[in-house]
């Protein structure tokens, strides 16, 4: 029986080592393994990494993609998988650590006995203030976070997923933000998951971890913060279209990173112009944070953005 293990991964190889070391450590070795990552252009030893790494009777595919975002990202191992025939996919963000064997045959055991074949890991350390008050059982599986807080680093799904709903939405969630709760959802409509909470395997965390504990973001996190909350209503808004379940491939994008700069551009500026309470906040980070920001932008690409360079414009407003 194949199994397909996919990874999204970009300028983390650290975490992306420890990802596919522990994977190897644990996995069951009764499945036909085939290891997909794809990376967005990291520029940090990855695609040397995966250029060199041996993988004892596992199929390797290295896809290398440039800055096209988690959504495409997903989109372009989706459309890979349209070429390989496989009975089960696992799909985890490279900061996802496995503790012990078994997680492999539990998560297939439960997903075809319960025929919720989308099955959703909810790390139990990350966004607590987001769980529901009390978890939803329902024999094998168990609901911990509302739907519209469905975590997106590990989940798996099958072909028949797949067929019935089909791609990420990149038109609608555009670089990053939401695109993996409105496939949770599409799915959830499908009859593949719960439609009021994503179901997980009970105990998941002895067995999965998320990456917590110094954790490096691919971005700088606050102004990542108020670009998602500046575009959550508008997102959540389709993500609740009762009719939504298929999404074909959509071309690839090449620009839409420079369109997610102009967005959080517009973000940020959006925040400080429009929200009076906000204003000195906003002010007062902008100044505490921009020497942060400048050394690991300057760390990662020996530059200062200039969608930070074109926000901190917008203070010589207030000064």
């Amino acid at each position: 029986m194949k199994f397909i293990f996919a990874i999204t991964t970009y300028n983390r190889i650290d975490y992306l080592k420890d990802c596919i070391r522990s994977w190897e450590s644990t996995r069951s070795t009764n499945f036909n393994w085939t290891l997909i990552v794809a990376d967005d252009g990291s520029e940090d030893g990855t695609i040397e990494y995966l250029d060199s790494l041996k993988t004892d009777k596992i199929k390797l595919v290295v896809i290398k993609n440039k800055r096209l975002g988690v959504h495409q990202q997903m989109n372009t191992i989706l459309s890979r998988l349209e070429s390989i025939q496989y009975a089960f996919c696992f799909k985890v963000d490279d900061d996802i650590t496995f503790l012990k064997s078994g997680w492999d045959d539990l998560y297939y055991k439960t997903a075809m006995e319960s025929i919720n074949h989308h099955l959703v890991f909810c790390d139990e350390n990350w966004g607590t203030e987001q769980f529901l008050k009390k978890p939803k059982v329902e024999g094998s599986l168990i609901g911990k976070v509302p739907m519209l807080h469905a975590h997106g680093f590990f989940y798996t799904f099958t072909p028949h997923v797949i067929e019935k709903v089909g791609f990420m939405d990149v038109d609608s969630f555009g670089f990053r933000g939401m695109g993996h709760v409105d496939f949770t959802m599409r799915c959830a409509r499908a009859g593949f998951t719960n439609q009021d909470t994503p179901w997980d395997v009970p105990n998941s965390n002895t067995y999965i971890s998320a990456t917590k504990h110094g954790y490096k973001s691919v971005l700088p996190a606050t102004p990542i913060h108020v670009y998602d909350g500046y575009n959550r209503d508008r997102k959540e808004l389709v993500i609740l279209q009762k009719d939504r379940i298929y999404i074909s491939n959509q071309p690839i994008n090449a620009n839409l990173y420079i369109q997610f700069k102009e967005e959080l551009i517009d973000a940020l500026s959006d925040k400080v112009v429009n929200f009076e309470l906000d204003k000195k906040e906003v002010v007062d980070w902008y100044e505490n944070e921009i020497d942060k920001i400048k050394d690991w932008h300057e760390n990662q690409y020996n530059y200062l953005p200039r969608w930070y360079l074109s926000f901190g414009k917008v203070f010589k407003i207030f000064k």
